[in-house]
């Protein structure tokens, strides 16, 4: 029960780091794409037709780049657009200039541009926030590194650019939020670790195996929480877990998941609470 109140107290606590960082610049333009797409301004500002939404997807999937209108209408059409698709795509611009802040859409040759110029992106602020927590993690300021890194988890809404979630040139960059989004979450679950807070990153880790089966980190950070706790026997049926995933691929569990499990036999079988001879996971 306790796990499930420090869950919550933290999920809570993240709503209001989000809350704050989308107050701290009131009068800027801030584009949300981690989740469902939003706009927020010092006025408001509301998109709801599909075809805007999906049309500003495509500007801010490449946003400060000049986009030529063949490549929106390839992007906008993803089979055969009509005839019209050209002047169809000046009519979405114009009605979008007209939504949003001034100057936010720029007219570049036989292009569009969106322009961040006084405007913020949730995905960019993501980036920066999940590469400083990992550089903190290396130098080892754990409590800095879990700021950072909670900070960039509070921005996650949902799955980034929804608009676009079924288009196959938005899955490198679908793809590489997903993957910070992870290295955000290791991250976190590292420095509870490294500060003695293994209780309270026990929940976060089960979930994350279980999104994220062949990641080895979680399933290592797993065992070290669960070793932490006095959960001894858990800890390797975690890493066994990890063993059987990656052995349905016809992979072998790395030499850091192997000398993890050996130190948690050796510590367990020293504390009395294992047996020395249950069977250590696969050599390569």
């Amino acid at each position: 029960m306790t796990g499930v109140i420090n869950m919550a107290e933290r999920r809570a606590a993240l709503t209001d780091r989000r809350e704050q960082a989308r107050h701290a610049h009131p009068c800027a333009t801030r584009f949300e794409v981690l989740g469902t797409l939003d706009v927020r301004s010092d006025r408001v500002v509301q998109i709801t037709r599909a075809s805007h939404r999906r049309m500003l997807s495509l500007l801010l999937l490449d946003a400060e780049r000049r986009l030529p209108i063949g490549t929106l209408i390839d992007r906008f059409w993803s089979d055969r657009p009509p005839t019209t698709a050209k002047a169809a795509v000046h009519t979405h611009m114009s009605a979008l200039r007209h939504q949003l802040p001034h100057r936010s859409i720029i007219t570049e040759g036989d292009g569009y541009r969106l322009a961040l110029d006084t405007a913020r992106l949730d995905s960019d602020e993501f980036s920066d926030l999940v590469r400083r927590a990992v550089t903190l993690a290396r130098e080892r300021r754990w409590q800095q590194a879990l700021a950072a890194a909670d900070s960039a988890i509070g921005l996650w809404r949902g799955d980034p650019f929804e608009e676009l979630a079924g288009d196959a040139f938005a899955q490198p960059e679908i793809g590489r939020l997903d993957e910070l989004r992870a290295a955000a979450l290791e991250t976190r679950s590292e420095a509870l670790l490294c500060l003695g807070r293994a209780s309270e990153a026990l929940p976060d880790l089960e979930w994350s195996v279980r999104q994220f089966p062949l990641r080895e980190g979680f399933s290592r950070l797993l065992a070290r929480a669960r070793q932490q706790t006095g959960s001894h026997a858990e800890a390797l049926r975690s890493l066994r877990q990890t063993e059987r995933a990656l052995a349905e691929l016809g992979l072998e569990p790395s030499p850091e998941l192997r000398a993890l499990e050996r130190q948690i036999l050796t510590h367990a079988a020293d504390a009395g609470g294992i047996d020395r001879h249950v069977r250590p996971l696969r050599s390569a």
